[in-house]
């Protein structure tokens, strides 16, 4: 992919984060027993990759002991920050500035990397070589797509036709 179709995704919905927010389906509650369940507990760092404003994040509040959302595009970092604010600061949610491929996370410390009708915008190979590396042993890196009202959780492997060893890497 190149820098300028790189940059043209991060900067695509500049502007529109309200309306974003407004107008995309909220991510379902069942969601979180799914993932965990494949998890095999709950975990406890998730990174939300390409979360926009926030709403597949703020999900997991009850369900995980520190979430982050990781987001390149300033105005939907904006709203997702306004709806943390709204939403009382909960301290172990927080938004960052971040790419796919050059997550401002350390190595082997995620349980759960999500993204979560997001990967599409994303530059496929530099972040499927990376995201396994801020792993624990176990972790798992689901895609989830909404469509109507429904939530389908598909694996990376799948999307990628990649092997399933990184998927829980362990």
């Amino acid at each position: 992919m190149s820098k300028k179709i790189r940059q043209n995704n991060v900067d695509r919905f500049s502007g529109f984060g309200d309306l974003y927010d407004q107008s995309r389906p909220k991510a379902p509650v069942d969601l979180i027993d799914i993932l965990t369940m494949y998890l095999g507990r709950s975990p406890e760092l998730v990174a939300d990759v390409g979360c926009g404003t926030g709403l597949s994040s703020f999900i997991w509040l009850e369900h995980a002991e520190h979430i982050v959302g990781i987001e390149p595009n300033d105005d939907m970092r904006a709203v997702a920050n306004s709806r943390w604010q709204e939403s009382g600061r909960p301290a172990h949610l927080q938004f960052v500035k971040g790419l796919s491929y050059e997550l401002p996370l350390e190595p082997s410390s995620v349980d759960l990397i999500t993204c979560s009708q997001s990967f599409h915008w994303m530059d496929p190979q530099p972040t499927l070589q990376e995201l396994p590396g801020y792993c624990v042993p176990g972790a798992s890196l689901p895609h989830t797509t909404a469509t109507g009202h429904r939530s389908q959780p598909q694996s990376l492997s799948r999307l990628m036709n990649s092997s399933s060893s990184w998927l829980t890497n362990g």
